[in-house]
């Protein structure tokens, strides 16, 4: 009697191991760096070290502003209730902390799931619904997380919008250089006038891009637009150089006589010069 009862004691405990490990279900762990040259080795030895297993580990090479990666939705695919998601860190789910919050409560309360956090044991969860004051601790450490991140983000904010208003007030200059134009795109533009040559083709012999080289057609169109090619030529020939929008005074540019007919520029009419340097006059050229 007494071997029988041991044997069944042992099977007792045997089938309880099997009962709790079914309970606490299969463990998971999720790793992510924000580009594919930063390195995720130190998140993938902590996890193994853990005791995770390699196929249970799921990688996302993408930025956390979101949530709409691929190897994390297979992850909250797989899960089910009783499972546990090991991450490294709190960040390594996202840096949005109120999106966080939000998976953190579908992964816990919807789903089942517990979290373990390694570098923040006290974030620990098991999801079982049933335990109350371990939620409520991590509700309220992530509502702590959340204030300081948001407050943190909009310093971060504060201190950019100063310091390029300084940067500006130094005469810094923001965005991508400027387009390196030819010198003789003025030939490009009579050609694109009279349709001698298609557009593409102009394109190509520029190397501009396609935005570049119409807003360029455009800007000598609106000063040059009823001008014939001789005339065009005339003016533009002896600098080869185009006066672009905000590059030359307004005087530079030819006005229209009453009968609607360009009027060249007058070599003999002197101006006072600018405070920016002298005044340059555009003769027109006699290639007769």
């Amino acid at each position: 009697m007494s071997e029988l009862a041991t044997r069944s004691e042992r099977n007792g405990l045997i089938i309880c191991k099997e009962n709790q490990m079914q309970q606490q279900g299969k463990m998971y762990g999720y790793a992510r760096v924000s580009t594919k040259e930063q390195h995720i080795d130190r998140q993938l030895i902590a996890l193994r070290d853990y005791g995770l297993k390699e196929s249970h580990i799921y990688q996302d090479h993408m930025s956390g502003k979101d949530f709409n990666r691929p190897s994390y939705k297979k992850l909250i695919r797989k899960i089910k209730q009783g499972d546990i998601i090991v991450i490294k860190s709190i960040d390594r789910l996202g840096r949005n902390y109120q999106d966080i919050i939000d998976q953190w409560r579908l992964i816990t309360q919807d789903i089942g799931c517990g979290i373990h956090v390694l570098d923040m044991p006290t974030l620990n969860t098991s999801g079982d619904p049933k335990d109350l004051l371990s939620r409520f601790i991590t509700d309220m450490i992530l509502q702590v997380l959340s204030f300081v991140a948001e407050n943190e983000r909009a310093n971060i904010k504060q201190r950019q919008q100063e310091g390029i208003k300084a940067a500006r007030a130094r005469g810094v200059d923001f965005g991508r250089p400027r387009a390196k134009i030819p010198k003789d795109f003025w030939k490009y533009y009579v050609r694109w006038k009279t349709g001698e040559t298609a557009p593409m083709e102009l394109i190509k012999e520029t190397t501009m891009s396609t935005r570049t080289f119409y807003r360029r057609i455009r800007e000598l169109d609106r000063r040059y637009g009823n001008f014939t090619p001789k005339q065009i030529e005339e003016v533009m020939a002896p600098e080869e150089d185009i006066p672009y929008e905000n590059e030359v005074p307004e005087d530079f540019i030819p006005k229209k006589k009453k009968d609607g007919t360009p009027r060249k520029p007058n070599p003999n009419k002197k101006k006072k010069p600018d405070e920016g340097g002298e005044f340059i006059v555009l003769e027109p050229v006699d290639r007769s």
